[in-house]
């Protein structure tokens, strides 16, 4: 559904002539119905890789495919949701989740309908009037949420959308995110093992910039998943022991792709990318 093909992406600094890389070399894919993590720590260029997906920019090198198509543009066909809501503060919660519905030619009725079913699905319908000020973040973040759903995209790309709420929000935002997202597919961006681990079927861990991706973890794990299980856990303590490790922007080393065929707690495979 979604490909990077050996992205590079610089910035120049035309005022100190610098050029600084946030991506090298980058290769991943995301099919139907997957949920694929970005794991790393901040600065490695997880939120460029969202933001080539989105079309807000462009790669200096490589190809970016969306459905089979080359990415150019911003498209509603694949729905952002970013690590602060970014509500309207002047809309009402029902008219911030109307906004993306206003360029497809839909009447009055009709928006007013997909976004009171959106709001219904991350459970905020009875809050259709209010105004973002008087929303809790998590009841923010739902709404940013809905914005996406109601115009069903092909894809969800979400850049730490839950990183800055309490441990029982962000939980509970988890649990609605498998629920409501169906089988679209979704790109989410996390530095947190634990979060990583029980959302994702994939996990690309991304070491410092420029270096991308060192590693691909595929989770074979039953769901519905339990945070505080034994081989859950023990998935997370591998992330860390891969997070701990990574090599710095100075080293270069090959990529290890990490390929997990089987549950925890079987013996991991380990192949040259």
């Amino acid at each position: 559904m979604i490909r990077l093909e050996n992205i590079r992406k610089a910035y120049h600094d035309p005022e100190t002539g610098r050029t600084t890389v946030a991506l090298s070399d980058v290769s991943l894919a995301v099919k139907t119905g997957e949920f694929a993590c970005l794991l790393g720590p901040s600065g490695c260029g997880k939120s460029t890789t969202i933001n080539l997906l989105a079309g807000f920019t462009r790669p200096t090198r490589g190809r970016v495919w969306f459905d089979g198509n080359p990415i150019s543009d911003p498209g509603l066909d694949r729905g952002v949701v970013f690590q602060e809501p970014v509500l309207f503060s002047w809309l009402t919660v029902r008219q911030n989740v109307e906004f993306g519905l206003t360029s497809m030619g839909l009447s009055r009725g009709e928006r007013h309908r997909l976004a009171m079913t959106a709001l219904s699905m991350v459970g905020l319908a009875d809050q259709e009037a209010a105004l973002p000020h008087t929303l809790s973040g998590g009841m923010k973040q739902r709404v940013a949420l809905a914005r996406v759903l109601v115009v069903n995209p092909k894809v969800m790309l979400m850049d730490e959308p839950f990183s800055a709420l309490d441990p029982p929000t962000r939980e509970r935002l988890q649990d609605e995110l498998l629920k409501v997202r169906g089988n679209c597919p979704v790109l989410f961006v996390t530095h947190n093992p634990l979060e990583a681990a029980y959302l994702a079927d994939t996990i690309y861990i991304m070491a410092h910039a420029p270096l991308g991706i060192t590693a691909r973890i595929i989770v074979n794990l039953e769901r519905p998943r339990d945070r505080e299980g034994t081989d859950l856990q023990r998935l997370v303590h591998e992330l860390r022991g891969h997070l701990d490790q990574l090599p710095s922007a100075a080293s270069s080393p090959m990529p290890i792709c990490i390929s997990k065929s089987h549950p925890y707690p079987y013996k991991t495979r380990q192949e040259t990318c």
